[in-house]
């Protein structure tokens, strides 16, 4: 998370709690992603946490997350077994972005954002940012955000929800 402009580290899975999103309500964890750096040099927000939805209730994700990085090394040093390709279909999977701001004197602002199977958002926000960048003038080491402004995001298929 960031708190004063400032990374800060926090033990896997506090900070765990329910929040009502568009898909029912879900469990959210913090998660450390370059979304907080990217997020703290585009807005300039100075208190920022980036969390991730669990199929478990909060305290069980208090308990349990911690031990996962562990869990990770150990498997990976496992004999892995073949996998079979997903027959979900892409297009019926969906991803939210939810941002909430606060002002000093207590006012807020927050927004969901639907984009679709996020891969695939990923995928088309990359290709615009790459051809917004060929027909501009240099302009250095920024966000894509901070270049481009939000309407890539909606450019690339995120759609506000009410």
């Amino acid at each position: 998370m960031v708190r004063d402009g400032q990374l800060v580290r926090q033990r896997l899975g506090a900070g765990a709690r329910r929040q009502r999103t568009p898909r029912g309500d879900r469990t959210l964890v913090p998660v450390p992603t370059g979304d907080l750096v990217v997020t703290r040099h585009t807005t300039g927000i100075s208190d920022i946490t980036v969390s991730y939805p669990v199929s478990m209730p909060p305290i069980a994700a208090k308990l349990a997350m911690p031990a996962l990085p562990l869990l990770a090394r150990a498997a990976s040093r496992l004999p892995q077994r073949a996998t079979e390709p997903s027959s979900t279909d892409a297009g019926t999977l969906e991803s939210h972005v939810w941002a909430r701001a606060a002002a000093d004197d207590g006012r807020t602002a927050e927004a969901w954002v639907r984009t679709g199977e996020g891969y695939a958002y990923t995928a088309r926000s990359a290709v615009l940012a790459v051809e917004a960048t060929l027909r501009s003038e240099s302009i250095g080491a920024t966000t894509v955000a901070r270049a481009f402004g939000h309407e890539l995001s909606f450019e690339a298929g995120g759609e506000l929800v009410a």
